[in-house]
């Protein structure tokens, strides 16, 4: 069975690229450019993995990770951001199932991540 990854990302080009990544792993994309689509194609399909931007607008990346997983704790997520997450100063929890990988990134790089996660072909 394919797995389904969703991305979200609210700069279009990264966003694009991250799709045709995840086509390329035999995997079902499906895209949102903030917190609140994200939250509908989670609510609306069985999601496997979600590779989420810290920066988005509105609400923030990691408060939306804890949102998705505390629908779905068997969501693996991907946190992504230019700036390191040690350094961002937030109080949260991270929901155990997080993983982390800075912009910008080698396309391998985020390959090897996605295969980790168990969301590759």
């Amino acid at each position: 069975m394919r797995k389904s990854v969703m991305i979200v990302e609210d700069e279009p080009a990264v966003r694009d690229l991250m799709v045709t990544l995840i086509k390329m792993q035999n995997c079902d994309p499906y895209a949102a450019v903030d917190s609140e689509q994200a939250m509908q194609v989670v609510e609306s399909n069985k999601i496997d993995l979600a590779l989420i931007d810290i920066g988005l607008p509105g609400e923030d990346g990691i408060s939306l990770s804890i949102r998705i997983n505390s629908l779905d704790s068997r969501i693996k997520i991907i946190l992504m951001s230019a700036v390191d997450i040690d350094n961002m100063g937030h109080e949260y929890q991270l929901p155990k199932a997080t993983d982390f990988i800075r912009k910008p990134f080698h396309l391998q790089t985020m390959i090897d991540k996605i295969r980790l996660a168990g969301c590759a072909a």
